[in-house]
């Protein structure tokens, strides 16, 4: 399975084009006062149980982000040979991604704001070893 998570306070896509959403659980993380656009609420309803919106309640410097490691490591022990993608512009979650990778979760971070369905089916592949 994969496993996308969009810091969506970094990054606005319009919707889910280029993310391969049909075979993924999509995880939208949003701030408490941010609104969403329309085509994205529907993309992400259209994934039925594999699209969530997850709107933090608390606000302060990477707040957002936090909640998103933590929802990432729950899903990296319930699924460990998943593939994970975190879509956001922000580069603090790199030596997260680096950590895990290290032990043998296959995840990168997809900085594009309207990923290609080259970039992102290059992301979701695993690592060549």
């Amino acid at each position: 399975m994969h496993y996308v998570f969009i810091d969506y306070e970094n990054v606005q896509p319009a919707d889910l084009a280029g993310l391969e959403a049909e075979q993924a659980c999509v995880l939208v993380f949003m701030g408490a006062q941010q609104k969403v656009g329309s085509s994205l609420i529907e993309a992400v309803q259209a994934l039925g149980e594999r699209g969530r919106f997850i709107r933090i309640s608390g606000n302060g410097p990477n707040a957002l982000d936090f909640h998103i490691a933590y929802y990432l490591g729950q899903w990296t022990m319930r699924d460990p040979q998943a593939t994970f993608l975190i879509v956001s512009k922000d580069t603090g979650f790199d030596p997260l991604i680096a950590h895990l990778s290290g032990n043998g979760i296959q995840i990168k971070r997809l900085s594009l704001e309207s990923p290609t369905k080259k970039a992102a089916k290059n992301a979701l592949s695993p690592a060549k070893k």
